[in-house]
């Protein structure tokens, strides 16, 4: 274990990235010696903006679960997540999420949708998709509708004409006000069985 430690000191003078892979190094030893070497050098990459190590740093503390390391581990995870680690992004909502808060969880839900790297346009359907089915836009006959339905509809209609063509399909999201992609693609391939 010592020859390791004074390699470490050696590769870990001059860069940070190599301070983070030490460090990674030393973490996955286990031993409690390792592990605050570990840390040791972690912190020092992640003082300097090396966002794997950041995150890394996040998970090391969060392990540790005393409430100053979990908050801790929200700000590295916080500078990973601003920098734009997806990993960072994900852990960060998920500690947020268990705050339960109304501000933490509207904070973990921009931190989860930017993980999954939606955009805004993704973010506008999923939401239209969501409202059509509380005023039951998709649900009722025609001429049965009702008028908050309706009038959803039409300012629906008027951001859509705004916005440019989209030409991927998500699944799940609704594609013709009735169905979504993967009925859609069933009842396609039933009609295509019936001819």
């Amino acid at each position: 274990m010592q020859s390791w430690r004074a390699v470490g000191d050696a590769v870990t003078a001059d860069s940070d990235d190599r301070r983070y892979r030490y460090g990674l190094l030393l973490y996955a030893f286990g031993d409690a010696a390792s592990r605050a070497q570990a840390e040791h050098w972690l912190r020092r990459a992640a003082a300097n903006g090396h966002i794997a190590a950041q995150y890394s740093l996040g998970v090391l503390l969060h392990e540790r679960g005393t409430q100053a390391q979990i908050a801790e581990a929200a700000q590295w995870w916080r500078a990973a997540a601003q920098a734009g680690d997806p990993d960072a992004q994900h852990s960060l909502a998920a500690l947020l999420d268990d705050r339960g808060t109304a501000a933490s969880t509207t904070e973990a839900t921009r931190w989860r949708e930017a993980a999954a790297g939606l955009t805004s346009v993704q973010r506008h359907l999923g939401a239209l998709s969501d409202r059509r089915a509380r005023v039951g836009a998709s649900d009722a006959p025609a001429g049965t509708q009702s008028a908050a339905a309706s009038k959803q509809r039409g300012a629906d209609r008027e951001w859509m004409s705004d916005q440019p063509e989209i030409s991927v399909a998500l699944p799940g999201f609704v594609v013709d006000g009735q169905h979504t992609m993967q009925e859609a693609t069933d009842i396609d391939l039933e009609q295509l069985r019936g001819r």
